[in-house]
């Protein structure tokens, strides 16, 4: 993918042009440019992301029918934010009876991207209080963003350590694949288990820590890792839709990072996007040192989250420095999450003006 000098407007320029927008902020025109990997191991152990094109395309088609049935689930979740209704309606929960109990929803009102939160007990569980869940919530609190997802996990959201019980980690991905049987698209696919056992070098391996994703035009995702406890890092897959992204490996982003912003003919741009001296200023003192750029990431200091998000200037060196990527149905990329320290941040915008799903999917080296 490619910056194309274009003026900042929605006109459609040609077929394979588009515009990063979300939020209700352009950020920079692209022209899209797929190019395989030729070492995708190296590539992988280096915690750069791994984009595999068309790998799924196929097997997509086997599942058109649980595809349009989940399209209709998100529709009905936009209009009566009732996700319990929108899956009952579907038929969907006629199977998850057959290994889970249903217990009950709730939501947190302290939280206004959250829409509803399901719980489950496995079936075969001998702890009442040993729940799956399932939380559907927006990807932002924007009016004009009607991205979503469903997550399913257990525990305590973001905080407790989910890795530490792999049973009831495999309970909730099982709690996913009968609510959403497109799952198979990835647990099911001989070509995936191939790439990720022969090209990335994991001989075993499972999917754990699901998410099935709707990107909406005008959403899409913040630039963020998905470091956690116990997994080797994520594989998204693009089911319907297409989506741009902005993807390199921790010790990447912290070189363009210091790169850019220490270059003094980048500091108009810069200022500009920022629109604070007073911020401007800061940016030039958390970037001084690698030390401090991963301290003030890491941390999420205002001053690294308007540069890397936000900053029209600082997306179009990214994408000039080869960091950006296409998917469309069929595609997959693979992002290494091995820590903190060696891992792919990425970022993602919906292409188009079709809403499409996606599914992510945790990879754990098998015990």
């Amino acid at each position: 993918m490619k910056f194309e000098k274009y003026p900042s407007s929605e006109e459609k320029i040609e077929p394979r042009c588009f515009l990063l927008k979300r939020r209700g902020q352009a950020l920079a025109w692209c022209s899209a440019e797929k190019k395989e990997i030729s070492n995708p191991l190296l590539t992988w152990n280096s915690a750069q992301p791994v984009p595999m094109y068309s790998l799924l395309a196929q097997t997509i088609k086997k599942y058109k029918n649980e595809i349009g049935i989940t399209k209709k689930i998100y529709l009905d979740v936009l209009k009566t934010e009732n996700v319990l209704k929108a899956l009952e309606e579907s038929g969907r929960l006629d199977v998850v009876e057959r290994s889970f109990d249903f217990v009950g929803t709730y939501s947190d009102v302290s939280d206004a991207q959250e829409i509803e939160t399901l719980e489950f007990c496995p079936s075969d569980s001998e702890n009442e209080e040993e729940f799956c869940w399932l939380r559907c919530a927006w990807l932002s609190v924007l009016e004009s963003d009607r991205s979503l997802r469903f997550r399913f996990s257990h525990g305590m959201p973001d905080i407790e350590d989910v890795s530490l019980d792999l049973a009831l980690q495999r309970k909730s991905s099982l709690l996913c694949d009968l609510i959403f049987p497109e799952s198979k698209i990835i647990t099911d696919s001989e070509e995936i288990v191939e790439v990720v056992a022969n090209s990335l070098g994991v001989k075993r391996f499972e999917f754990l820590e699901k998410i099935v994703y709707f990107n909406a035009p005008d959403g899409g995702a913040l630039f963020h890792h998905d470091v956690e406890r116990g997994h080797l890092g994520v594989i998204y897959a693009q089911i319907t839709g297409s989506t741009a992204w902005l993807a390199l490996s921790s010790a990447q982003l912290l070189d363009c990072i210091k790169q850019y912003v220490s270059n003094s003919n980048n500091h108009d741009a810069l200022k500009a996007d920022v629109g604070s001296e007073e911020i401007f200023i800061k940016l030039l003192g958390c970037t001084s040192e690698p030390e401090k750029i991963y301290s003030s990431l890491n941390e999420r200091e205002e001053e690294l989250e308007i540069l890397i998000n936000n900053s029209s200037s600082f997306t179009k060196y990214l994408i000039d420095s080869g960091h950006g990527y296409l998917l469309e149905p069929g595609d997959v990329i693979f992002l290494p999450q091995f820590s903190v320290q060696e891992c792919a941040w990425h970022s993602v915008f919906c292409v188009g003006e079709e809403t499409g799903e996606a599914l992510s999917f945790a990879i754990r080296a098998s015990e």
